[in-house]
Order: structure tokens, then C-alpha cells, then sequence
């Protein structure tokens, strides 16, 4: 088990590598403002305007009950995303390769799994198994959110893969799929 372990660690540091060396200034800016738009307030917000363009334009949730729902899978994905965290206790980059440069601030807790990945493909995961409109441009978001983890360099791309898996997992044990 230490041997994979050894393995992984050495492909996600030579992912980084490859990453760090083109790290264009506009996109830099845009993944910092996606990274930060994976934060807890930015998918409550997201889902308030989705719910809010529902009683005014007419985009489908077919009850509160059902975006409680799909509110609840970003929640659980994120919540035991912190649980994991705190057991594995893996080193961000930051401070597990020395001399690493981070792009944005570097979080205080582990590395392993992505909580805004987990979230940010939570949603998407509720909103596309109710057949909402606008999951794909959630999921789009949740793919700019989790590279923005991994290129910003405050995760490995394992804590990114990690977190998609287990957001999705989330979604699809939360939202119910609508026929």
C-alpha cells in the first residue's frame, strides 16, 4: 500500500510540475475567481438564483423540497469531505514541496480529498439527475472549480479526482433521479 501510495504521490507531483510551467496571467485571474466562487456562500448563492429564476422565468424545480435536496448534496459532499480530510492528514503542496509556489491563499486543513470539488460536482450531480436546464453549465462551473484547485496549487490532482468522485457519489445518493 505504500509503494501505491509513493506512486500517486510522485505522479501528482510531476502534474504540478507540468502545470507550473505555463500559469498565463488572465488565466490565473479567472481560475483564483473560480476557486473562489466554489466556496460554501458561492453555491448557496447559485442555488438562490436558480431557485429565484424557477418563480420568475419559469426554470424547473419542481418543489422547495426537491432543492433542499439538491442544497443537501453539496453540504454532505463538503461536510464529509472535512472528515476525510482530517484522517488522511495529507500535506498541501505548499508545505509537502518545498519551495512550491501556491497562486492563491493555501487553506489551513489537509489536502485530501478537494472540498470544493467534491461540492461543486455535488450540485451539478443533484441538479442533472432532476433534469434541471441549467446542469450543464453547473457542471461546466464545477469543472473550472476543481481544475482552479489543482492549477492554483493548493492540491494534488489525486485531491481533485478524489473530490469530483466523491461529489458525485453525493449527488446521486441525495437528489433523487427525476423520470
Amino acid at each position: 500500500m505504500a509503494a501505491l501510495f509513493r506512486r500517486v504521490q510522485a505522479i501528482d507531483e510531476a502534474a504540478l510540475a507540468w502545470v507550473r510551467r505555463w500559469r498565463p496571467a488572465a488565466l490565473t485571474w479567472l481560475l483564483r475567481w473560480f476557486t473562489y466562487s466554489g466556496t460554501a456562500y458561492a453555491w448557496f448563492a447559485l442555488a438562490a438564483l436558480l431557485y429565484a429564476c424557477e418563480r420568475t422565468i419559469g426554470l424547473p424545480f419542481p418543489s422547495p423540497m426537491l432543492l433542499l435536496r439538491c442544497l443537501f448534496a453539496p453540504l454532505a459532499a463538503w461536510l464529509t469531505s472535512s472528515v476525510v480530510k482530517k484522517l488522511t492528514a495529507r500535506s498541501r503542496p505548499a508545505h509537502a514541496i518545498p519551495g512550491f509556489p501556491v497562486l492563491t491563499r493555501v487553506p489551513s486543513d489537509s489536502s485530501f480529498p478537494s472540498g470544493h470539488a467534491a461540492a461543486a460536482w455535488a450540485f451539478f450531480t443533484a441538479l442533472l439527475r432532476v433534469h434541471h436546464p441549467l446542469a450543464p453549465l453547473v457542471g461546466l462551473w464545477a469543472l473550472f472549480v476543481s481544475f482552479s484547485r489543482f492549477y492554483l496549487g493548493v492540491h494534488y490532482l489525486s485531491d481533485v479526482v478524489a473530490g469530483t468522485l466523491w461529489g458525485i457519489a453525493w449527488g446521486f445518493l441525495l437528489a433523487p433521479g427525476v423520470t
